[in-house]
């Protein structure tokens, strides 16, 4: 049951509830590994004397290839840049050193289990993917009576799923942020080269 709720869960993906966390990794030979609870990277930092220099998603089409190409001259105007693969696999353009990610994740408890806001709405919604999920059992074993219950379980789920949804509207707080980040006579086209610090001022206007 408990594998039946995390997948129903899981296929909500409820952004608003995700967790943003960090992980350095130690890069070798040009690669590393992302973490296992990744959903979406925020940003790539590299750390050098204890200061963070944002990477860039590459555009050459060789990189993948660095560890391979011994003889492909490096581009001396080139700064920070990684790839990844499918399969987690990232690849830099610097050798060694210490990569920091930011990312987001779902949230678990300290036994690595997901952790479920407390929402009537979504509660009710498992709770039915639950059922659904038994009762498609008994239908493929043929049981009299299981489709019809199969069929309304799937239905009720598809509703209260959809309603759970309003878990993804931004907070307050949130849409503050969205307002200051928009409303500006002047773009900010380099907050990503400054992490993104400032992102969120309001502009001063004053003349």
């Amino acid at each position: 049951m408990l594998e039946h709720i995390a997948k129903g869960f899981l296929q909500m993906n409820l952004e608003n509830k995700f967790e943003q966390k960090t992980a350095k990794l130690e890069v070798e030979e040009h690669k590393t590994t992302l973490p296992n609870d990744l959903k979406y990277i925020t940003q790539i930092v590299v750390e050098i004397d204890n200061k963070y220099y944002p990477m860039r998603a590459t555009t050459n089409p060789y990189h993948n290839g660095v560890c391979d190409l011994k003889l492909l001259v490096p581009c001396p105007t080139c700064k920070y840049e990684y790839s990844i693969s499918p399969s987690g696999v990232v690849t830099t353009n610097m050798g060694t050193g210490t990569i920091v990610i930011s990312y987001l994740a779902n949230p678990v408890d300290e036994n690595g289990d997901l952790l479920i806001p407390d929402d009537e709405t979504l509660k009710e919604a498992l709770t039915h993917y639950v059922l659904y999920k038994y009762w498609m059992t008994k239908y493929m074993m043929k049981e009299e009576g299981s489709e019809s219950r199969m069929q309304f379980h799937l239905k009720m789920w598809s509703t209260l799923s959809k309603k759970s949804m309003n878990l993804n509207l931004p907070t307050i707080d949130g849409l503050e942020n969205i307002k200051n980040i928009n409303n500006h006579l002047v773009p900010r086209s380099n907050r990503y080269s400054q992490l993104f610090q400032t992102l969120n001022n309001q502009e001063n206007v004053g003349f």
